[in-house]
């Protein structure tokens, strides 16, 4: 990963830590991570870093009953990987 994605990946797993265990849409996801890289994240880098960390288990995607988007919250290992990452 360069050091844009990985600061995007910390930025991610950092607003879902901060939510407690909230299940979060995507968009709103994406909306709360402005401001926390600079410049913020694009669409395309939110959704790369939004696949790579449920790739390796960091999150957990709950189905929207609304639309076709998941909600997602934060695994154990995302915790990990956010100690790790926060180093």
């Amino acid at each position: 990963m360069t050091q844009r994605e990985t600061d995007i990946v910390r930025a991610l797993l950092d607003t879902l830590d901060k939510l407690d265990g909230t299940p979060v849409p995507e968009a709103v996801l994406h909306a709360a991570m402005f401001g926390k890289t600079l410049p913020p994240p694009t669409l395309s880098e939110f959704e790369r870093a939004l696949r790579q960390c449920d790739t390796k288990g960091w999150l957990i995607g709950l189905p929207s009953k609304v639309t076709d988007r998941n909600h997602w919250t934060m695994s154990d290992k995302g915790s990990a990987a956010l100690i790790q990452l926060s180093r």
